[in-house]
């Protein structure tokens, strides 16, 4: 936030004040930078992929992003680079 210039306490803030609504405040802010088709979720989307793809594992990325392990395994575990490094061990040695 120091590096916004950001003078509140607030994390999401207008004018140092709370925001009311996020959901308002993030569709104003994409509004004013152009950007369609984007939400919170997107956010929280690219990080938890990003995450994974840095070498966050399972049990973290449930922990940190409150999310069940049911969706991360089916949604975003693919982009981590050791999601098959077993499986592919054993046929690396089958083979």
């Amino acid at each position: 936030m120091k590096t916004w210039g950001q003078e509140s306490p607030y994390v999401i803030s207008y004018e140092g004040n709370p925001v009311g609504d996020v959901k308002k405040a993030f569709g104003a802010a994409a509004k004013r930078a152009a950007v369609n088709d984007v939400s919170p979720h997107t956010l929280k989307h690219t990080s938890v992929t990003w995450a994974f793809m840095a070498g966050m594992t399972l049990k973290q990325a449930t922990d940190y992003f409150a999310t069940s392990r049911e969706t991360l395994e089916d949604i975003y575990r693919s982009y981590s680079p050791h999601a098959q490094k077993e499986a592919a061990a054993i046929m690396d040695k089958v083979l």
